[in-house]
């Protein structure tokens, strides 16, 4: 739908806010798992705890940047990911009912 509504410019505006927003935020989970000191699935990172932080604080850096200078399609993809929420809510609860009866 976006492919056939929008312009090249918008498409990427849309795709590459996503992709550097959900980038940043799996990088950050890096220092979650870190806090919490679960071994069992915590993995060494070069330059750790700066290389990560740099490439946070750079990524959110140009989240802000899209926000600011393009807030319409920035504001239209976090709508797109936004209304991607329920169907997530709806699909784990139907796997959690669904595992709960074969177990």
């Amino acid at each position: 739908m976006l492919v056939v509504s929008g312009t090249f410019e918008q498409l990427l505006t849309y795709t590459g806010f996503a992709v550097i927003l959900f980038s940043a935020v799996a990088v950050l989970s890096l220092f979650v798992v870190r806090r919490r000191k679960e071994k069992a699935t915590t993995f060494r990172t070069w330059g750790y705890p700066w290389a990560p932080a740099l490439f946070c604080l750079v990524s959110f850096a140009i989240v802000a940047n899209t926000i600011a200078q393009r807030p319409g399609p920035a504001f239209a993809g976090l709508g797109v990911m936004a209304a991607g929420i329920p169907l997530y809510w709806w699909m784990r609860s139907r796997t959690l009912r669904t595992g709960a009866n074969e177990g």
